[in-house]
C-alpha cells in the first residue's frame, strides 16, 4: 500500500534535487527511506532518498538514482507517495481514514448505524 505525500513541483539546482509540494507538511516527521512516483504508464518509479529537508511549503528531495536537472524534469507535476513502512506513526486512539473503511459503526447505546465509506 502507498500513501500520497504530495506532488513534484520542479527541479531544484543542477544535481538532481527536486521540490515536492507536500499535502500536509507537518505529517512527514522524518525523511522516508524511499519515495514512489507512478508514471502515466508503466511501472512505479521507486527512488532511494539520499537527502531531505523542509523548504517553504514543501520539501527538497535528493535521490540516489537522479543526478541531474534533466533527469528530474520529466517528474514535474507527478504525484509522490511513500510506502507503508514510512507512514506516519499515530498516537493511541488515532487512525488513518483508510484503515477505518468498512468498519462497523455502533453508537454508545448499541445501535448499529452502518459502516464507514469513502
Amino acid at each position: 500500500m502507498r500513501i500520497r505525500i504530495g506532488r513534484v513541483i520542479k527541479p531544484h539546482g543542477v544535481y538532481g534535487a527536486f521540490l515536492v509540494l507536500l499535502d500536509e507538511p507537518d505529517r512527514l516527521q522524518a525523511p522516508p527511506s524511499h519515495i514512489l512516483i507512478p508514471p502515466p504508464q508503466g511501472p512505479v518509479l521507486r527512488l532511494t532518498v539520499r537527502d531531505f529537508r523542509p523548504h517553504r511549503w514543501g520539501a527538497l528531495f535528493r535521490c540516489e538514482e537522479l543526478h541531474s536537472r534533466d533527469e528530474v524534469e520529466p517528474l514535474r507535476n507527478r504525484e509522490v507517495y511513500v510506502g507503508e513502512e514510512d507512514r506516519l506513526t499515530l498516537r493511541e486512539g488515532e487512525y488513518f481514514i483508510r484503515d477505518l473503511r468498512r468498519c462497523r459503526v455502533i453508537t454508545t447505546t448499541g445501535t448499529d448505524v452502518g459502516s464507514v465509506e469513502d
